[in-house]
């Protein structure tokens, strides 16, 4: 059967080991806010959980939200305060928005236009908006590939192919249920390639600071961008 590309995703994520690559991913973000002075942020894509969750930590007053129903139950689970809503749909007002693992690379253009508009309006004057986006490296030389993964009871198939402007990820997944049989979903996601000129462009913010990470060797695979809201 086919399913909802995102919600198939989060229901195969506990089954990819990017544990290490996540922590790397979040110090980043986590150093760069140090440096900021901010208290209350808004956790874009929030997941897991498990990145609000350090902020919460950290001593900042975080509130997640995520367009996955999935996500937000594990972001519950997890302990953050969390709502299942659109962002442009949200009011309040922000020291720092984040957006954390890829979270703009799931936008064409057009929608990511609009959500830096919706980012702006829940952001104070001179609010920070921190997010990773994957560079063109990051999606050419270590995204495309396949991935076959079985945990206990499931079996997961992920093939990514990227085309220079779009990564394409088909994924399958087969969960054994008490009959012994195997029940099948199907499910794509689609990222887009953003380099920095179109993200100065889209944001309508100022670009602040651009930090070079490299999750899966010395090149760098992601770029941390800060953008303020002058």
């Amino acid at each position: 059967m086919k399913s909802n590309g995102l919600e198939l995703y989060a229901a195969i994520e506990d089954m990819l080991d990017f544990s290490e690559a996540i922590d790397t991913l979040y110090s980043a973000h986590r150093k760069m806010l140090r440096k900021l002075d901010v208290k209350a942020v808004l956790d874009i894509g929030c997941g897991s959980g498990a990145f609000g969750m350090s902020l919460v930590d950290d001593g900042y007053d975080v509130f997640g939200i995520d367009v996955s129903e999935k996500m937000v139950e594990n972001s519950k689970k997890a302990g953050l305060k969390a709502e299942h809503i659109n962002l442009c749909e949200l009011s309040g007002s922000y020291d720092a928005a984040t957006a954390v693992f890829d979270v703009l690379n799931y936008m064409d253009e057009n929608e990511l236009s609009k959500f830096f508009g919706c980012v702006r309006n829940v952001l104070k004057k001179d609010g920070y908006f921190l997010a990773d986006v994957n560079s063109f490296y990051g999606f050419d030389e270590v995204a495309q590939g396949v991935i076959a993964i079985e945990k206990e009871d499931r079996y997961a198939v992920l093939e990514a192919e990227f085309d220079g402007k779009e990564l394409i990820t088909d994924m399958k997944l087969f969960t054994r249920e008490n009959s012994g049989l195997y029940k099948r979903e199907e499910g794509s996601i689609i990222q887009y390639y953003h380099d920095k000129k179109s993200m100065q462009k889209l944001s309508g913010m100022k670009i602040v600071e651009m930090v070079e990470i490299g999750l899966y060797g010395e090149k760098p695979d992601k770029y941390l961008y800060v953008f303020k809201n002058a």
